[in-house]
């Protein structure tokens, strides 16, 4: 469409008037910037539609620049082109990884890059009508009344996980209120905690607020971490936790609960929001008989089976049952089985280093991330439910 905005971030003066030059002959409206801190700061005032990006460039080079585009709610939905000199395949993922959606090599053919800013306009201003039914993103909550099962290691890997496939940040939210680890295995220092936000404000915050109590971790996953005092865990109440699940899920594409072993007010809360509820339990009997009480009462609360994944998580290096006497036991299929390999584990836990991020060739690595592309693909939808799966209740 004739005259949108196209911002070129590029340090060498030279490039970045001949790349506007190319731009304003076919219709566009350029903008300047000559660093990425200045790219941030002239965004909001000249609103573009896409950015052209250089990767040298010397206060912030154009991966970073990149990351920080998606991570703002205001432009995450923006097209970017990578256009640079560095034409290695581990700088084209990078690029890839950091939310690029297309990377042009310098130097560069006029008409291709034209041609590739033409597409990706096109395909963003047809996609309106897609973007609004895609509004929410996907709640999933991670729960199981067998304590020591791997919940909240699972949970962060998840969510790290997901972040990689999705391209952007995910949320994670600690609702392990009295004992919470997501922090601790997403080596996260928390400054603000739930218990926080919701004394201060109830379920009555602007988006904002929320945001600010939100903690980075190093995996692009955005987190909420739970009270440090297990004192502080009353203040969590049902109505704070459904707010800050519905607000979290208007921000992010995933939004991964870690839910205590119980049935509270604050996780039945959750539960009733959750797109996807992960059951996860260990392939022993202790194991079984916790998933079958809770399998149970999530019947009786009235969750589509569809929407329930049972997930048999081998904790100890004792021979496990079989799945098929699992399955038979439960009447239901296991949806996804983490092999056992306490060592890995234990140590991506001490250094603070999710194991789909330090050793995602392991076995265990492979089978959360097998698990989080099932997830993936079960994105909500026009009904803002999964996919052919979830009636609302």
């Amino acid at each position: 469409m004739p005259g949108e905005r196209v911002m070129v971030v590029e340090d060498t003066p030279g490039v970045a008037k001949l790349v506007a030059a190319y731009l304003e002959a076919a219709g566009y409206s350029p903008v300047i910037a000559q660093s990425g801190r200045e790219a941030l700061d002239l965004q909001e005032q000249s609103r573009p539609d896409l950015f052209i990006v250089d990767v040298m460039m010397p206060d912030m080079d154009g991966f970073e620049l990149t990351r920080r585009l998606r991570a703002d709610k205001r432009t995450a939905a923006l097209p970017i082109v990578i256009l640079t000199a560095r034409d290695a395949i581990e700088d084209k993922i990078r690029g890839f990884e950091a939310g690029a959606d297309d990377y042009v090599v310098k130097p560069f053919e006029a008409p291709e890059l034209l041609a590739r800013v033409r597409a990706l306009l096109a395909r963003r201003g047809a996609a309106p009508a897609l973007e609004q039914a895609h509004r929410l993103g996907t709640v999933i909550a991670v729960f199981g009344l067998r304590g020591g099962a791997g919940r909240s290691v699972l949970a962060a890997n998840l969510a790290v996980a997901l972040a990689a496939l999705e391209g952007s940040e995910v949320a994670a939210c600690d609702l392990a209120l009295e004992s919470g680890h997501l922090a601790l295995t997403l080596d996260a220092r928390p400054v603000h905690t739930i218990d926080q936000l919701i004394t201060r404000y109830g379920g009555d915050f602007e988006p904002d607020v929320l945001m600010a109590h939100l903690s980075d971790t190093h995996y692009q996953v955005r987190l909420l971490a739970a009270p440090l005092s297990p004192a502080s865990a009353p203040l969590v109440t049902a109505e704070g936790a459904r707010a800050v699940v519905e607000q979290l899920r208007r921000d992010f594409p995933f939004v991964v609960v870690d839910l205590a072993p119980t049935f509270s007010d604050a996780n039945l809360a959750v539960l009733e929001l959750a797109d996807a509820t992960l059951i996860v339990s260990t392939p022993e009997v202790a194991g079984v008989r916790a998933a079958a009480a809770a399998l149970e009462v999530l019947d009786s609360l009235g969750l589509p089976p569809q929407d329930v994944i049972l997930v048999m998580n081998q904790v100890s290096s004792a021979r496990p049952l079989g799945a098929a006497d699992i399955s038979g036991a439960l009447d239901r299929e296991i949806g996804a089985a983490v092999p056992h390999d306490a060592r890995a584990f234990v140590e991506s836990v001490n250094r603070g280093t999710p194991l789909v991020a330090s050793a995602p060739r392991t076995p265990a690595a492979r089978a959360i991330a097998g698990l989080a592309e099932r997830l993936a693909k079960h994105r909500v939808r026009d009904t803002g439910t999964l996919a052919g799966a979830r009636t609302p209740r």
